[in-house]
């Protein structure tokens, strides 16, 4: 008897042995080689020490526990004791302590999920004290076991009454997290070893700059599938936020761009076939789960259930599959009459969205293939045709795409020099010019910019206004200029048989021609639109280990008739002409409403003044919009029509959507180039 308890006992021990996750020989190997090419290749030529081994630490933890609901602070006390271990083991490619630390996430993942799922079959408060901070930043680790049950308690909640805001009854809501709980259930003990060796990979490649990580084989698959455009879906990229899958950026020419309905941080908290099949939720789902249920063939329909970054308002919005279009992506050109007192002014406006080129057909030999520069070329043709007296390119939301365009687009503007230097980690340097010695157009210009105008972007920007070729108008740009590489790890451990994974790392930097980097600050306008005092910084400077800004040589370049003499005569005029504009008090009445609703990152945990706070939000953003409408002359909103979801309305109603859009920012943009236009014509 006591030899059989003692073989059920060593069985007992041998099963739950083999219920932990644990590494793969190829883990240990691709981690030496990570550490290895971020120590030798990386543009920061630094190792990893121990300072930067706490970071990992920190980074691991934060990543599988952003909610701080699992993770006690005794645990974090306990795992401190590797911070300055990290480094070691990365070293020698020992993932045990990664490991154990996630074995130890996955039974504390699999206590919350037995323990929402008996707290489930309880009903909810409907006017229930208490508030939720949702900005996990602003909250420390929880000191013991019955904290942790009041934030699940607190976040169950908060789940609860986002479901019965988008008209869930109490009973479908309930039911709705039952299902997304036992889902999570089935993916927590399907975890793969090589999600957890991604986990860890990047912690430690995030604590070199925001854009190094780690692909595992199967995310690498889905990278290859987005670079390449191979696959029918809706044009955007998602990752995976604790467990939401939230939209990072959209591509333009998409499906998801073109319906106007979608933006970056909107989680996807549901996926539905068709216009009839059942909305299946995706939360607590991987990535590459998702995708594949969101991918389709080309005009068929899928519907995504959105809870927006903004509101939390969950939408409904259909969209239909489609390859990337490039001419959906391409740019586009309209002239904006402005009058001012007894002159008009016609101002050509195009509208960039990426810079792109059909690299497939140039390489088939096409003579008129399609790309930016040639493009612009034929716009400018067309507008000066048309006659206009000054040019506005348009690069607000443009994150950038082909940088042999970005250069070619620039040398539109003048005969021939230098555009942008790019600097490696080894200190080779490298300029890009523009060559041929033509200049396409002559007259006026500005550029728009705004802080979602990245990388090529702020490369043509960046040489405009060095050159002093034109105005650079709206806000600093988002900042980011460092380059990547993708490194297949397969094409290094030949005699690993099993799939690798792919490593995009950071090794170069771009440097305007007048020796300052794009990285961190971007690029600067020379009037912000609408002014200095609303402008609230973002983009890569809010990044976590972003690169710092830097500075080289500058380079010998033409510069054009000083714009420095006519500045402060234009931003006189334009202080002048918006002090009492109610077209731009209604734009800084919106950008301060928006900030507050953004900075209040604390919600009630009570349905019913959840409710009232829907309903005033509706109510203000109807007054926004009907301020808006009412300077254009165009048709005001009724709460009805505002309240009305995207696949409710008939085609009509869209169209109308479309016309009567109003695009404040740019209609202040060309007044300003008139005004530019004016002085400089005095002058």
């Amino acid at each position: 008897m006591i030899k059989k308890i003692g073989l059920i006992s060593l069985l007992f021990v041998v099963l739950l042995t083999y219920a932990k996750v644990m590494p793969e020989k190829k883990h240990g190997a691709q981690l030496r080689l990570l550490d290895s090419f971020l120590a030798t290749h990386h543009y920061n030529n630094a190792l990893l020490d121990d300072a930067k081994s706490k970071e990992v630490l920190a980074n691991y933890l934060q990543s599988l526990d952003y909610g701080k609901q699992l993770f006690t602070r005794a645990d974090i006390e306990r795992y401190q004791r590797y911070e300055t271990l990290m480094d070691d083991y990365a070293h020698k490619g020992d993932l045990s302590i990664a490991f154990e630390i996630y074995n130890e996430f996955l039974t504390k993942r699999k206590a919350q999920i037995r323990w929402v799922l008996a707290r489930l079959d309880q009903p909810f408060d409907n006017d229930a004290p208490g508030s939720l901070e949702l900005d996990r930043d602003k909250v420390d680790w929880a000191k013991d076991q019955a904290e942790i049950e009041n934030r699940w308690e607190a976040m169950l909640t908060n789940a609860w009454i986002t479901l019965r805001l988008a008209k869930q009854s109490d009973a479908k809501a309930r039911s709705t997290l039952k299902k997304r709980y036992k889902n999570m259930t089935k993916r927590v003990n399907q975890t793969k070893p090589d999600e957890i060796f991604q986990y860890f990979a990047n912690a430690i490649s995030r604590v070199y700059d925001p854009h190094t990580g780690y692909f595992s084989p199967r995310n690498s698959e889905n990278f290859d599938i987005n670079m390449s455009l191979s696959l029918e879906g809706i044009g955007a990229q998602l990752t995976m936020e604790e467990e939401f899958i939230t939209i990072k950026e959209l591509i333009a020419g998409g499906p998801a761009k073109k319906s106007g309905q979608l933006g970056p941080n909107d989680k996807i908290l549901g996926v539905a076939q068709g216009m009839d099949g059942a909305m299946e939720d995706i939360v607590g789902w991987r990535t590459d789960e998702a995708v594949q249920l969101i991918r389709g063939k080309r005009g068929t329909i899928v519907r995504l259930q959105i809870q927006k970054a903004k509101s939390d308002e969950i939408v409904e919005v259909v969209l239909t599959r489609d390859k990337i279009k490039l001419e959906e992506s391409a740019a586009k050109s309209k002239i904006k009459r402005i009058e001012k007192g007894d002159a008009v002014y016609r101002i050509g406006v195009i509208e960039l969205p990426s810079f792109y080129a059909d690299f497939d057909a140039a390489r088939r030999g096409d003579d008129d293939y399609r790309s930016t520069t040639r493009d612009v070329r034929k716009l400018i043709d067309q507008l000066t045709t048309e006659g206009i007296d000054g040019l506005l390119i348009d690069l607000r939301n443009n994150g950038g795409g082909s940088l042999a365009e970005a250069i070619d687009l620039t040398g539109l503007f003048f005969d021939e020099g230098p555009v942008v230097q790019v600097r490696r980690a080894d200190g080779n340097l490298s300029i890009y010019e523009d060559d041929d010695r033509q200049t396409y157009y002559d007259g006026p210009l500005a550029v728009l910019i705004n802080e979602n105008s990245a990388s090529a972007s702020e490369i043509l920007a960046g040489a405009i206004k060095d050159y002093r070729r034109g105005i650079i108008l709206g806000e600093p740009t988002y900042g980011k200029g460092t380059v990547q590489t993708i490194i297949d790890f397969a094409n290094f451990l030949p005699s690993i048989k099993d799939k690798v994974g792919q490593f995009k790392m950071t090794i170069a930097m771009f440097y305007r021609i007048n020796g300052s980097s794009t990285q961190l600050k971007g690029v600067e306008p020379d009037l912000y639109i609408p002014n200095k005092e609303s402008y609230r910084p973002g983009g890569e400077s809010e990044e976590e280990h972003a690169l710092a800004w830097r500075k080289i040589e500058p380079l010998a370049h033409e510069k054009f008739a000083s714009i420095a003499s006519l500045l402060p005569r234009l931003q006189a005029g334009y202080d002048k002409n918006n002090r009492n504009n109610p077209l731009m008090q209604n734009v800084l009445a919106l950008y301060d409403w928006e900030q507050k609703q953004i900075d209040n990152t604390v919600v009630s945990l009570s349905l019913e003044k959840r409710r009232a706070e829907k309903q005033k939000l509706r109510d203000e953003s109807l007054r926004f919009q009907n301020q808006f409408r009412k300077l254009y002359g165009y048709p005001l909103l009724t709460a009805a029509y505002l309240d009305k979801e995207e696949k409710d309305k008939t085609e009509s109603e869209k169209e109308d959507d479309k016309k009567y859009e109003v695009d404040a920012i740019l209609d202040i943009a060309a007044e300003t180039v008139a005004d530019y236009v004016r002085l400089s014509t005095r002058s």
